[in-house]
Order: structure tokens, then sequence, then C-alpha cells
């Protein structure tokens, strides 16, 4: 395996983290560069700077080399629906490995499903609180509560309850959250149980 990295801080930071990789200081849009590597040698070539173009010129360098795989990171929908007709081999983006990640977090906590909200990195879950959660000790607001999710609803015995800081959460109520893909293992702590762990009962979709 071999990282091209055009920053070089970075570079060493790369150097020091992965001891067994080949960490190569230099602009993977630099053709002299990709040859020098022995590019067309490679079993495949992924492009995942920050830069949607970069990634598609690399991409594209790699296959004019006989590389036979090559895959780039796209995030603009416009850059998503025309890699096709451009030729390109494959596209991710960044929302859909969000999405990804956080269903096999889910699926490793005994949780049946999830989806993502259209247009943003978020979801929204409903969790069934079993008894001995940490969310059922104390008030919402001495909790520590991930940064990156909210409380949106509580329901108990049918009645909906809109949650403030002095909010406690019991077993058996239902917990809406709204939460960005950073907060899932914060909250899984949350609301793992004493024995076992509580179960997703729904995924609310847009």
């Amino acid at each position: 395996v071999k990282i091209i990295e055009k920053n070089p801080n970075k570079a060493r930071q790369l150097a020091n983290l992965l001891p067994d990789t080949l960490i190569i200081h230099g602009d993977g849009t630099d053709l002299d560069l990709l040859h020098h590597e022995d590019i067309s040698e490679m079993d495949a070539f992924v492009a995942t700077t920050g830069n949607d173009e970069v990634n598609i010129v690399t991409t594209l360098l790699a296959q004019h080399s006989n590389v036979s795989r090559s895959v780039a990171l796209l995030n603009k929908p416009e850059y998503l629906a025309m890699a096709a007709k451009i030729g390109m081999d494959a596209v991710v983006s960044k929302p859909s490995l969000t999405v990804s990640a956080v269903q096999r977090f889910l699926h490793q906590h005994e949780i049946a499903s999830i989806a993502g909200l259209p247009g943003i990195e978020a979801q929204v879950i409903e969790y069934v609180v079993g008894d001995g959660c940490q969310i059922t000790c104390g008030e919402l607001r001495n909790l520590r509560f991930p940064q990156q999710a909210i409380v949106g609803l509580v329901i108990r015995d049918n009645q909906v309850i809109i949650p403030h800081g002095n909010t406690t959460i019991q077993p058996g109520d239902k917990v809406l959250v709204f939460a960005q893909p950073a907060a899932i293992a914060g909250l899984g702590r949350l609301f793992e149980q004493e024995r076992g762990r509580s179960k997703l009962s729904q995924i609310f979709r847009n």
C-alpha cells in the first residue's frame, strides 16, 4: 500500500501512524510521480482528497495508466451524476459512507435499520429505554449528552413530552433523538441497558 500526501506535516503524521505503509510526500496529480511509483502495476487507486476536482483528475490519470480499479471520493451531486458519463470506474460520497458506517455500528448493537435524513449528515433515532440505562440517572442537563445530538421528544404512557433541561427519562420511555454520526457511540453508552443492550424500535424516515 502506498499513500501520496501533498501536505508535509500530514505525510509525517501518516508515516508515524502507519509504519508498514509507504507514505510519499508529493502531488497525486503529478503524472511523472505516478509513473515513478509504477502506478500501472497497482491493483487499485483511490483518490480521497477534500477536492472533488483533484479526485476526478487523479482517478482519470490512474485509469489512463491502466490501473485495473480506481475509486474517487466525490461530494458534489453534479459530479456524482456525471461520473459514469466521463468513464470513471467507481465513486463514493461522504454522506453514503457516513450512513454506511452508522449502519454497521447499529447492527453491532442489535438494531434493525437506519436511515439518513436527505441532504444532511444526521439521523432521527427512536430509543426504547430499558432498565439500568445511564440516560435514566438524572436530569438531561446533568448528563454527559453528546454535543452532536439532541433529545427532540419523549413518549411516556402514550403522552408526548417536550423535553427540557430538567426532564428525567424513565424506563419504558420512547426517546426521539436527532443525532450526527459522531454522537452515535456516546448515545449507545447512554441507552445501553444494565443487562444487554437497549434496542432501537424505529427509524423515522423523512
